[in-house]
Order: structure tokens, then C-alpha cells, then sequence
């Protein structure tokens, strides 16, 4: 015969989703590293495709080989560490240049290539970044991102200011 009242503090309201997409999983795709062929990365209005040879190496070097493993590995288990908004003006308002930085995973999904692309902005007072991808409903959805990821980003599949190779 009791009633119930349940309160949340304001500060604890404000973490609740505040729109329906950020209700949806922040699991932005999955896939195996090992399917992942090739990383086509744009960057300072230049754009070099780091391949996969033969043995599925990226490169000779195996030390550089497993930090470029490593990264893209990551990126084939994005996830969002929260939701920050949807459409073009979210895009401006967090740093995603004219020419952002933006990576396009090739993806050999059961025989068939699939493409993956991610965006990535600029960097979230905690040191996370903001990155980007269009889902089903065609328009960019901005999130963050670990800071540890976009520093294996930067460091592995980035262009130099003014260069074409990574």
C-alpha cells in the first residue's frame, strides 16, 4: 500500500539520451581485422590506399606491420563512447574541416568488398575525438571516440601536412 517516488538528480538528467538515435547501440560496426584489404586515407586534400600484400602484411617492416594491425583492428570494433549529434551543422561545430581527416576501410564481407568510412574532428576536452560516420539514415552522426584510438590513427594511417604518403 506504499507509493513509490523515485527522484535523479539534475546532474544525473543530464546524461540521459536526449534524442532517439543516441538510444541506438554504440557499436558503429564489426568486423575482423583480417578481412579488412585495404585503408584509403584522406587527409590534407590528399589521399593515399595502404594495401595489404600478398602474405596480408602492410608492410616489410614488422614492427610497423603490428602497429598498423593493431590500429585496424580497433577500427574494425569502432564504438561510440557517447552520441553527440546528428546532420552537417554538428559536423562544423566540432572541427570536421572542408578536407577532415577520413579513413575508408575496404571490407571483404563473405566474398562481396564492402566500404566503411569514418571522419574524424577535432579533439574533446577530455582527450577523446570527435569522429563521424553516415548510418542507414544518410546523414552524419557524430561521437567520440577513445583518445587512444585516434592517436594510432594519427600516428599509423595519417598523411603529412602537404604529402601523399603516409
Amino acid at each position: 500500500d506504499e507509493a513509490s517516488v523515485y527522484t535523479v538528480s539534475y546532474g544525473d538528467s543530464l546524461q540521459l539520451p536526449q534524442a532517439a538515435f543516441e538510444l541506438r547501440d554504440r557499436h558503429i560496426w564489426r568486423f575482423a581485422a583480417s578481412n579488412i584489404v585495404s585503408v584509403t586515407i584522406k587527409q590534407h586534400g590528399h589521399t593515399n590506399k595502404l594495401a595489404r600484400g600478398p602474405a596480408g602484411a602492410w608492410t616489410s617492416d614488422g614492427v610497423l606491420n603490428g602497429a598498423i594491425e593493431e590500429t585496424v583492428t580497433r577500427l574494425g570494433l569502432l564504438e561510440a563512447l557517447s552520441w553527440v549529434g546528428r546532420g552537417e551543422n554538428n559536423l562544423r561545430s566540432r572541427g570536421f574541416a572542408e578536407n577532415p581527416h577520413e579513413l575508408t576501410l575496404e571490407v571483404n564481407t563473405g566474398g562481396k568488398p564492402q566500404s566503411f568510412t569514418v571522419r574524424f574532428g577535432t579533439l574533446h576536452r577530455r582527450g577523446d575525438a570527435y569522429a563521424a560516420v553516415v548510418l542507414e539514415e544518410g546523414q552524419p552522426v557524430v561521437f567520440l571516440v577513445p583518445g587512444e584510438l585516434y592517436v594510432l590513427v594519427k600516428q599509423y594511417l595519417s598523411l603529412a601536412s602537404g604529402a601523399g604518403n603516409p
